[in-house]
């Protein structure tokens, strides 16, 4: 009888085994629930694609030329006053001044403002995932 109850109980064992799965850990998350972004290799920036991680962009007041058609010749170098013309004295008749925007032609770029980096979309600026092997529930079945 003894040795029937034990087979009973290893053939009960091996059909809650068969059926059930085992809870294991993740491999990829090791249990934890989330895995580091692969986008900003956890970082949680990535460079700004705008400027090309230089944090400037060229000028587009001057097009990066340094500089701009003055605004009081509108570029000519004379102007008109009481009928006579005159040499512009903003621009000493050249029709260009410095321009006013930009340092040597570049300013800070428009999408980072000149900090070269973006917050990651992926993860929020966290540099982690939640792991998409276990869903974030850290097991997996096996």
């Amino acid at each position: 009888m003894r040795n029937r109850n034990l087979s009973i109980v290893i053939i009960v064992i091996m059909a809650v085994v068969a059926t059930s799965a085992l809870a294991l850990r993740c491999r990829y998350c090791e249990g934890g629930t989330t895995v580091t972004c692969a986008y900003c290799d956890g970082n949680g920036k990535v460079d700004c694609n705008y400027c090309g991680g230089t944090g400037e962009i060229t000028c587009d007041f001057c097009e990066g030329d340094e500089y701009m058609r003055c605004s009081d010749c509108f570029g000519k170098g004379k102007i008109k006053f009481n009928g006579d013309t005159e040499t512009c004295t903003t621009c000493n008749a050249t029709g260009r001044i410095v321009c006013e925007y930009c340092v040597a032609g570049k300013m800070a770029c428009e999408m980072c403002g000149g900090y070269k980096e973006l917050t990651c979309v992926i993860c929020g600026g966290n540099g982690e995932v939640t792991c998409g092997a276990c869903g974030g529930t850290g097991q997996r079945e096996e």
